[in-house]
């Protein structure tokens, strides 16, 4: 359980720093398209290493729904941009 909460939270931080990354760019956003973009190239820096090695299947499970629910909860939290 415990690996699979760590990865949950990676991919959750992850995917949210990334569909707000793509929804700033897409409105011409530049101060939050830059820094959600360094803060997701800083956290895929830092983790890289430790998802490669992880073999475990509750954390590949964490990771993927993880993605999955910060992609739908940004869309939501950014659906005013337009």
């Amino acid at each position: 359980m415990r690996k699979f909460l760590l990865f949950f939270l990676i991919q959750f931080l992850a995917f949210i720093l990334l569909v707000t990354n793509l929804r700033a760019i897409d409105e011409l956003r530049y101060v939050p398209a830059a820094l959600t973009e360094v803060s997701y190239l800083f956290l895929q820096w830092t983790i890289l290493k430790r998802i490669q090695e992880e073999t475990a299947w509750s954390a590949r499970l964490g990771y993927m729904l993880g993605g999955t629910l910060a992609t739908l909860l940004s869309m939501w939290l950014t659906r005013g941009w337009s």
